[in-house]
């Protein structure tokens, strides 16, 4: 019971690192289960699947907060890329300690081979999301001008007596 209280280094419950794992899997069709072991104790993380990118070998995970950044920052040294071995294989890391692992969880998909695919992956590209969004924005733009015109058309011009009395 203490171990599900505290699975890591942060102090945090099991409960919450695999609430975030569940969060990535269904926002990005992949998640990453982080292992710690360090002597008698091994801690369990989660990997924002946005700093995460796999191996052509799929025998490691690169992990960096720069891979979402722009491309002027992959060349810092203080996103260089850490390689962690994906489970059941453990190795130390730089700048860590113990042996770390990586599970790769992902949603199988044929054709993926890296990552794994949406759950709304139909409606993200088909244009369906973006209906959703607009529609909601429209309408309650409308109750903020309480339906009022938001502007007027004014055309410039004069009549005959005749087009007048049409």
């Amino acid at each position: 019971r203490d171990y599900l209280d505290n699975c890591n280094a942060r102090g945090e419950m099991a409960e919450d690192v695999l609430e975030r794992i569940v969060t990535d899997s269904y926002t990005y069709g992949t998640a990453f289960l982080y292992i710690i072991r360090n002597g008698n104790f091994t801690a369990i993380d989660h990997r924002d699947a946005t700093f995460c990118r796999v191996s052509k070998d799929q025998k490691h995970i690169y992990y960096s907060r720069g891979f979402n950044r722009n491309n002027e920052y992959k060349s810092n040294q203080d996103f260089a890329p850490i390689a962690i071995p994906v489970y059941p294989n453990f190795e130390p890391v730089p700048g860590g300690q113990g042996q770390h692992s990586i599970i790769h969880i992902r949603k199988y998909s044929p054709e993926y081979y890296y990552y794994g695919q949406i759950d709304y992956y139909a409606a993200y590209y088909s244009g369906w999301l973006d209906i959703d969004y607009h529609i909601p924005k429209y309408n309650l733009g409308r109750f903020e001008n309480q339906f009022r015109p938001s502007g007027m058309l004014v055309m410039v011009g004069s009549n005959t007596k005749e087009e007048e009395a049409k």
